[in-house]
Parts: structure tokens; sequence; C-alpha cells
């Protein structure tokens, strides 16, 4: 049995050296020349027989010339539970499912540890940076360069920019923001410039995106962040779920992201410019999120 002999084009052959009736033969080809027949190895040939003294009973009873195994290790087909520990290629129902990668579990292993609330039962939870990641450096000028170009942009629209302060004094009214205090020097932080965007069916409302992923000396915050696993559930699975019950039932969270702060330690890196007031006629100051933003990979 030659193996490969399937693969049609490892085996074509381009050109062919013969010699005398009996002696080897050369062929070229795609992956280079083979030589078919018996060659010297070096200075010797090939031992055609092997005289021995000694030879090894096997527990059948057979006779031969390697080494019965020592350690009596066999293989056979038995019922695993018979086991008292687990054999290395044991069946399961997860077999099929994707595993965590490292990055995951370092993910988790961060929300388990730092995830926590505070005496009014609000849930708090820290952005899960990589380790080790390099400093971020400050993009206030990007930030300040995109904070203008959505002013000037609003200002070319009076509808969408009273969307736009509608949307951003539920953010304040919450306190899902805060005005961002000083930085001390040296302070690391981030700059999220914001866009609005306008859902199909919802022409008469906003939703302000805080782009996370906007670069800035070719490094994001996205870039920095542990993205988590997919906890999404597969589009097959809830539409098949829908044949076990007579009723389904469908909702929608409002602002879901939003029901969980960020640790006081990460808000730095949050921060954004906007009205002062919410007063489109007033300057551009600085705030800062306190809530986890939908445009940041981990949210979900």
């Amino acid at each position: 049995m030659l193996l490969g002999r399937d693969t049609i084009d490892a085996h074509r052959v381009f050109d062919q050296v013969i010699g005398p009736p009996g002696a080897p033969f050369a062929q070229r080809l795609g992956l280079g020349w083979a030589v078919v027949g018996e060659l010297c190895l070096g200075e010797i040939h090939a031992q055609d027989t092997v005289n021995v003294n000694k030879t090894y009973l096997l527990s059948n009873g057979r006779t031969s010339l390697f080494k019965p195994c020592d350690s009596k290790v066999q293989v056979s087909d038995v019922d695993q539970k018979s086991y008292a520990y687990d054999p290395v290629f044991v069946k399961t129902v997860d077999d099929d499912k994707p595993s965590l990668s490292v990055q995951d579990r370092d993910f988790l292993q961060i929300m388990e540890t730092n995830f926590h609330t505070d005496a009014s039962g609000r849930w708090f939870a820290p952005l899960p940076f990589k380790s080790p990641r390099q400093r971020l450096p400050n993009n206030r000028e990007l930030a300040v360069k995109r904070a203008q170009s959505l002013d000037a942009s609003l200002r070319k629209n009076p509808v969408k920019k009273q969307h736009f302060v509608d949307f951003m004094a539920k953010i304040f009214q919450k306190g899902h923001a805060e005005v961002a205090p000083p930085l001390r020097p040296g302070e690391e932080c981030w700059y999220l410039p914001i866009f609005g965007v306008y859902h199909p069916q919802k022409p008469d409302q906003i939703r302000g995106v805080f782009d996370s992923s906007a670069k800035y000396q070719n490094i994001s915050l996205n870039s920095v962040l542990l993205r988590g696993p997919d906890l999404t559930n597969s589009l097959l699975g809830i539409l098949i779920r829908f044949r076990r019950e007579p009723v389904a039932i469908t909702a929608d969270i409002e602002q879901m992201f939003y029901c969980f702060l960020v640790e006081e330690r990460h808000r730095n890196f949050l921060r954004f410019f906007w009205y002062a007031h919410n007063d489109p006629s007033k300057q551009l100051i600085e705030y800062r999120m306190q809530v986890q933003v939908f445009g940041n990979s981990p949210s979900p």
C-alpha cells in the first residue's frame, strides 16, 4: 500500500532516469526527485537476513525478535466507568463546543474577582484590561477634533442636534455621566469620540455611540481590553426552542449596559467632550462616563 497515492499531483512524473534491468531508477515529482529501488546506505548495503541467538516469548505464546512491553499497557475496548480515573480520550457532550481561550479565561477571572455591589445594590464592573499591555497615549487632541467636527455637523442640522441633546439629557439625569475631574500630572487616561446613529424604525430618536475603536497613534481603547467569551445564543437554537412551548415571549432591556457602573479607578478611560450643562450654546467641556458604554468590546 502506497500512502498518499490518491494525491494525484504529488505523484505526477515530470522526468525519469533509468538504468539497466534490476537497477534503481529516479523520478522527478512535484515534491522533488524520488529514487525507487535498493540503494547503498553510505558504504554498506541493507541486510537481507538477521541472525539472532535470542528470541522473546509473548503472552500469547508467539515468539518475537522484539522485546515485550514491561509496563503491560494494552489497548482494549472496555466500559470507561469501570476505571477509577478518567481516560485520556473520554467522550463528553461538550466535545464539539468551542473551548475558552486563554484571554477568555483571564477575562472571567477579572470579573470573578472584581465584580461587586455597593450598599445600594448597584453593580460595579472593572474595565478588563489585557496584561501586559502598553500604556495608552493621551488622545485628547483627537477627541477635541472629533468633538469640533460633531459640533459643526449638529449646527447644520437643528433636528439632529435636538435629538442628540435629548439623548444626552437622559444620560446626565440618570447619573450615567459626570463632569470629569482634573487629571493628576502623568495620570493615564483616554478620550472617547462620540457620534450619533439612528434606528431605521425610530427616526425621531438618536443613540449616542462612544467610539472605543477610534485609533490614536495606532492604538485604541478596545485594542487593550479583553473582549471576553462569546455568550450570544445560537440563532438556530433560539428558533428551535420556539417549538417547545405554546407561547413565546420577547423583551428588550432599555440601556442594559448603563445598568452596570464602572469602577472609579477606570472612569478616566471613558472621558469625552460635550457641551457644558448640555447647552449647545456653551463651550465643550470634559465629562466622563460612570457606566459601561456600548462602544466597548467587552460590554456585551
